[in-house]
């Protein structure tokens, strides 16, 4: 917990993206955390660690930090706002980004205030609804989709006392004096509550004839309390936030934890929390980093994720994976919104299923909304999404099920990134196929390719690795070689250019293994076992014991060997010729598998490869965004981290009803 001042309590305190903002019972403002774009407010951008003050000598009422901006009210009713602005978003006349707050609409004096993504609403003293800020999805409610410099009153004549911004998306809710429910804005989740998914440029009446006292909005979800006491939610549902026992998405509000009288909601893209009339906490959805407070939290150490098979390789996707056993069936669990496991169906498995049943397998890959195998027989198999042409069949058509890609052609390596594909034929050939806006199929071009194309003709490759928007491959030589996305110096070149053809990077030297599916930063182990990092460094993914950032390749924890590394967002894990596993870096979702949870992202960092799992011997480690698996040497499977769709195995630790909490079980 952290006290802003022990004799100056907090009277509000409201939490941004990497940044909060905090009023004492003496309205001194507050702000700490992150200050990209000045969105702390005290005339800088840099980091602050602890509370600094804010408007000094000014008392304020009223803070909202929302994404990269911020807004108070003073005790006086004057509205001041500060940090981005290159949407209109402060509402000050301008598109010039602020570090100290600015008065808006001056002469105006405003009761409550609530940030969207690059859009603000306010409610003045007399009950008018003001929007301002980007209008791309009619967020502002004002009938068009004209971005508003400066607050512009909505719904005129109609007199509001409660508004609610989704901080993460573009629609909006409010509440009437009369404690009518207007919405408005965006509407593909069903998160307006109209019975529809159309988006709405103005307030519209929502379950009508019905009186609200309360409302909170999400990105895709809403709930509501009524004056009642009674709860309704409705929206997009995939997480099991709208409380009602289903994963399944409502689109008008349905009546949750029936008897039972709520007197404040508030709901979040993955999870929803609740106070009930006589003060008990209630949370409900995912529970993938502990959100929910039961003590249920996301796996912080490695657990078996199967015990009934023996695994030989597993590859770790965006809330899935797939794993091949000791008898050459493959097994896939978690996530199947795009049929991404195979199975011909698009229901999250929290169990494994074996995917082409009868069918031997070598290779797989994971990765964000497609996977790749090989067959026992050289066959390339591919389904999921097929966005881009990522799964090489010639085709924009999902795939439901494995189906074979290059017929006629025998492959050896497999690698899929976010939105392309790689893979290695037996002769040594590198084809690559998909999406290629950043150069990632290393062809020379930026050009989208739906079959599988030759990629630096003439040269053999016996490694692949395909990230989000980069990959690198080694050749049969030993030569690492680099393409694509190079915004962070994750190719590894010296350089941030993007580069669409192969380069060589850390010339000179002979590498065996290489990681890529994070796309800030890169890993590579060399033949002499020394494993190297480079890229992005801000939470120590690097391992070098620092947070700097590297355009070439540094030692990571100089004088161990390694045989495996496995990278994913903003950290790494390795396995070294020992068998001893090691992780570091970000650790907000118990990835790093230490027995953690280090909630604070910004600032967060392992920076010194830790051991992980004591005494326990493991072959290889594969990571992807926010969980971790690793097969021991005995050939089981354990997984860590985010558990948010089962991915870990063995079941989902996500509540799809309203659990009673116990503050402070964690």
């Amino acid at each position: 917990m952290l006290v802003l001042a022990t004799n100056n309590p907090v009277l509000e305190v409201s939490a941004g993206n990497a940044h909060t903002c905090g009023i004492t019972n003496a309205g001194v403002l507050k702000c700490w955390g992150d200050n990209t774009y000045g969105k702390l407010g005290d005339g800088t951008n840099q980091v602050r660690a602890s509370p600094v003050v804010i408007d000094s000598g000014t008392a304020y009422s009223k803070v909202v930090a929302g994404y990269n901006t911020t807004c108070g009210i003073t005790s006086a009713g004057v509205l001041k706002c500060w940090g981005l602005n290159t949407s209109n978003e402060l509402g000050d006349g301008t598109t010039t980004n602020r570090s100290t707050p600015v008065v808006i609409d001056s002469g105006t004096s405003y009761q409550s205030v609530s940030l969207g993504y690059n859009y603000g609403c306010g409610i003045t003293t007399t009950n008018v609804l003001k929007c301002w800020g980007q209008n791309g999805s009619s967020q502002l409610g004002d009938g068009t989709y004209t971005t508003r410099s400066t607050p512009f009153a909505i719904d005129s004549g109609v007199s509001y006392s409660v508004v609610s911004l989704a901080s993460t998306g573009y629609s909006a809710c409010a509440i009437t004096t009369a404690n009518v429910l207007k919405c408005w804005g965006q509407n593909s989740g069903g998160q307006l509550g109209d019975g529809t998914t159309t988006n709405r440029s103005t307030p519209v009446v929502i379950d009508s004839g019905v009186s609200y006292q309360d409302i909170d909005s999400s990105s895709t979800s809403t709930c509501g309390v009524l004056t009642n006491g009674q709860l309704k939610c409705w929206g997009y549902n995939s997480n099991g936030m709208l409380g009602d026992g289903t994963a399944t998405t409502i689109t008008l509000p349905k009546v949750i934890d029936a008897g039972v009288n709520y007197s404040k909601i508030s709901i979040d893209t993955t999870h929803t929390c609740g106070i009930t009339t006589v003060g008990v906490l209630k949370c409900w959805g995912s529970n993938s980093n502990g959100q929910l407070g039961d003590g249920n939290v996301s796996r912080l150490t490695p657990n078996l994720a199967e015990s009934t098979y023996d695994f030989e390789k597993v590859s770790v996707g965006m809330n899935y994976n797939c794993a091949i056993t000791s008898s050459k069936s493959l097994r896939c669990w978690g996530l199947n919104s795009s049929s991404q496991l195979g199975d011909g169906s698009t229901t999250i498995k929290f169990n494994s299923v074996e995917i082409d049943r009868g069918v031997t397998y070598q290779a797989i890959s994971a990765s964000n909304g497609h996977t790749c195998g090989i067959t026992q027989s050289g066959v390339l198999k591919c389904w999921g999404s097929n966005s881009g042409g990522r799964l090489g069949d010639g085709t924009t058509t999902n795939r439901t099920s494995p189906v074979v890609i290059d017929s006629g052609v025998q492959y050896l390596k497999v690698s899929t990134g976010s939105s392309y594909t790689c893979a290695i034929t037996t002769s040594n050939i590198l084809k690559c196929w998909g999406a290629n806006s950043s150069g990632q199929l290393g062809d020379g071009t930026m050009i989208t390719q739906l079959l599988p194309t030759v990629i630096d003709s003439g040269v053999s490759y016996s490694i692949i690795e395909a990230g989000s928007a980069h990959a690198c491959g080694i050749t049969t030589a030993g030569v690492l070689k680099c393409w694509g996305w190079n915004s962070y110096s994750n190719l590894g070149d010296g350089t941030s250019t993007n580069r669409l053809s192969p380069v060589v990077i850390d010339s000179g030297v002979s590498y065996q293994s290489v990681s890529t599916k994070n796309t800030e930063h890169t890993c590579g182990i060399t033949t002499a076992g020394v494993l190297k990092c480079w890229g992005y460094n801000l939470n120590g993914q690097l391992g070098d014991s620092t947070q700097t950032n590297r355009s070439t390749p540094v030692v990571a924890d100089a004088g161990t060997s390694y045989i495996s590394v496995g990278i994913g967002y903003r950290y790494t894990c390795g396995v070294t010729t020992a068998g001893v596993l090691k992780c570091w870096g970000l650790n907000n979702s118990g990835q790093i598998g230490n027995g953690n949870l280090l909630t604070d992202w910004f600032f967060g960092g392992v920076l010194t490869p830790t051991v992980i799992d004591v005494g326990q011997s493991y072959l290889t480690v594969h990571a992807y965004s926010l969980h971790t698996c690793g097969i021991t040497s005995s050939n089981k499977l354990k997984c860590w981290g985010s558990n948010s769709y089962g991915q870990l195995g063995g079941g989902s630790s996500n509540y799809f009803w309203p659990s009673t909490i116990v503050p402070g079980m964690r």
